[in-house]
């Protein structure tokens, strides 16, 4: 829910813990009637949102990583959908 309050409103994590649940609650609400543009955007490009993995599953691959040592020694062991991000992050530092 975080996320999604701070990329609509911009507001900041402290900003979002001070508001009262019941505001939360109505933004929702009214976003169910009127959706963000960003979602309005994403929905009429056709976007589809990319495979969420669970903080327990990327503790697992970051453990796999590290051998739970700290800083990653290799990609190898990665699963495969963290080796795909780096490799499309390196190519995103490359294209500038």
């Amino acid at each position: 829910m975080r996320c999604c309050l701070i990329t609509a409103t911009h507001w900041t994590i402290g900003e979002i813990e001070e508001a009262p649940f019941c505001d939360i609650v109505e933004l929702f609400d009214y976003w169910m009637v009127k959706p963000p543009l960003h979602l309005m955007v994403a929905n009429f490009l056709g976007y589809k949102p990319r495979e969420k993995h669970d903080a327990m599953e990327i503790g697992q691959a970051m453990r796999a990583i590290t051998g739970g040592k700290g800083r990653a020694k290799s990609l190898d062991r990665a699963p495969a959908w963290i080796q795909q991000m780096a490799a499309n992050s390196k190519k995103a530092k490359k294209n500038g």
